[in-house]
């Protein structure tokens, strides 16, 4: 017989019954979508090219070596196309509301909507940091509320100043 320890009370698990949905109003224009869309299908086209340079016979050794560099750097623009697509589109969302004195977090859904997935009184933060490219708030409890990189020198200035952290 195995027993495993009961560790419900160490980590706090956030009801999404508990908040109610909130719609979030997006900028009008977020051609994000269009930029992925266009470097999946270059990278793809790339992909596809070095493949296809190997579909016709090559007279003699020098354009067999030929056709090797331009596939290798295909493939290699291909892959490189690939890694600028941007992952984070899903990760949590935090605001920091400094009049009402709390970080909200958000989730987007699968459906493109954005859920209220926990409100944190800043108040009642034990601690909070912006160290290494990300934003920590630790609750009194010791547990982490949000914990999230911050991409940009400009975002980070911005919650330096906002929550006069040095």
């Amino acid at each position: 017989m195995i027993v495993l320890p009961d560790l419900s009370e160490e980590f706090e698990t956030i009801s999404r019954e508990r908040f109610r949905p909130l719609r979030v109003e997006l900028p009008a224009m977020d051609w994000a979508w269009l930029r992925r869309a266009a470097a999946i299908c270059a990278a793809v086209a790339l992909f596809l090219a070095a493949a296809g340079l190997w579909a016709f016979p090559a007279p003699d050794q020098a354009v067999v070596l030929i056709k090797l560099g331009a596939s290798l750097a295909m493939g290699a623009g291909g892959a490189a196309l690939l890694g600028m697509v941007e992952t984070e589109t899903g990760m949590a969302r935090v605001q920091l509301d400094l009049g009402r004195g709390e970080i909200r977090t958000y989730e987007r859904a699968p459906t493109g909507g954005i859920t209220l997935t926990g409100r944190h009184d800043l108040a009642a933060m034990a601690e909070i940091s912006l160290h290494n490219g990300t934003f920590f708030a630790r609750s009194a409890e010791g547990r982490f509320a949000v914990s999230i990189p911050v991409r940009g020198r400009a975002k980070e200035r911005a919650i330096r100043a906002a929550l006069r952290l040095s």
